[in-house]
């Protein structure tokens, strides 16, 4: 085994063209000194005192050298990319809650009916201050969502705070099935469309929620994105297509490459506010970012994460997944707002537990 190991370091000191199995052109090959990754190995190899694990070794290599990338570039092992993709199918594996961030905080904003979390004690606006012993804090809310997930009938230990007093709770997870929509018709015959994921087929529920609410007389929606971290591109484009004229939709910008997608509705027949918070992240900001640029709605809620990145899932043959940037979008305007995010059209902060302040003004500014 060692051998081997050995073997493919030396190998790909030979094969510097080769990166994931992509041929790269002669003269674009970085200059890099695969001596050192091999000679660390070495050191490893002849002096650590205990039995190693050398495919652990050769794959930790490559998930270091993967998030040294940047933050959203990652490899997962086969068991780990078995589940990464759960919640794009509409399906996941957790404990039945719905949590928000803000000003730093993870809390607990929903329960679902008859679901572990809520059977074993969990309660609303309980803040989660860490997972399996581990504390959540400088962790995004996607980081935290993927601690809670695992394999079905796994348990996870979850600790809360909740009155200034500190709990935790063992959960046994779960197979979750996830309706990423929520409407309703609000006072004053306004809508509401809640997303909480830009999971597959997103688009055509809000399609046929939206015949559904022509009936009823709605000219005025209210769609709520916050906390909201992203998910498919496909369905962010495919939804503006329902709520954005004609026109740019948002820029694509890749290594060697330029593309724009585009709105294709004749004429916009909604009038609109999105809210958005520091939960709002990717497809949300793709969204709101390209109906504050064509002036097809008003942005309310707080400022946005800024993720302005494009990843890929490249499967390798083993099973295992690699997660790499590869381009970054840009509003229809062309505004990068990685790591910046979007500033509201109108800041609101919610600073009232009992009154969403946020969808209040959002109804008010659709009142008008």
């Amino acid at each position: 085994m060692k051998k081997r190991i050995a073997g493919v370091l030396a190998a790909l000191m030979l094969m510097p063209n080769i990166v994931l199995g992509a041929a790269v052109p002669e003269e674009k090959t970085p200059k890099v000194d695969f001596n050192f990754l091999y000679s660390t190995y070495q050191i490893i190899n002849n002096k650590y005192p205990f039995e190693l694990d050398q495919d652990k070794i050769i794959k930790g290599a490559v998930k270091g050298m993967l998030e040294s990338v940047d933050e959203n570039s990652s490899y997962y092992t086969k068991e780990e990319a078995e589940n990464f993709n759960t919640l794009t199918e509409g399906e996941t594996v957790g404990v039945g809650m719905v949590m928000t961030f803000e000003n730093g905080k993870v809390r607990v904003s929903e329960l679902m009916e008859n679901h572990p979390a809520i059977t074993s004690g969990l309660k609303i606006n309980d803040e989660i201050i860490a997972v399996d012993g581990v504390s959540v804090n400088g962790k995004t809310l996607t980081q935290v969502s993927a601690a809670i997930k695992g394999e079905v009938g796994t348990k996870v230990k979850i600790k809360v705070r909740r009155d200034g007093k500190d709990f935790e709770y063992e959960i046994k997870r779960e197979k979750i099935e996830i309706n990423p929509v929520k409407t309703k018709v609000l006072e004053g015959n306004i809508g509401y469309i809640s997303i909480n994921e830009f999971s597959y087929g997103m688009a055509d529920i809000i399609k046929d929620e939206l015949t559904v609410m022509d009936k009823k007389g709605v000219k005025s929606i209210v769609i709520d994105l916050r906390n909201n971290p992203g998910g498919l591109l496909s369905e962010a484009t495919n939804m503006a297509n329902l709520f954005i004229p004609a026109g740019d939709v948002v820029h694509i910008r890749y290594k060697n490459e330029f593309e724009t997608i585009k709105s294709n509705l004749e004429k916009q027949k909604y009038k609109i506010a999105v809210l958005v918070n520091g939960g709002s992240a990717s497809a949300s900001e793709i969204f709101a970012g390209a109906v504050q640029d064509r002036k097809a709605g008003t942005i309310i809620g707080t400022q946005t994460y800024g993720k302005g990145t494009v990843q890929s899932l490249m499967p390798i043959t083993d099973g295992s997944l690699v997660k790499l940037t590869i381009a970054e979008y840009l509003t229809p305007s062309k505004r990068s707002i990685n790591k910046k995010g979007i500033t509201p059209d109108i800041v609101v902060e919610n600073t009232n537990v009992n009154v969403d302040l946020q969808l209040r003004k959002a109804m008010e500014i659709l009142s008008k």
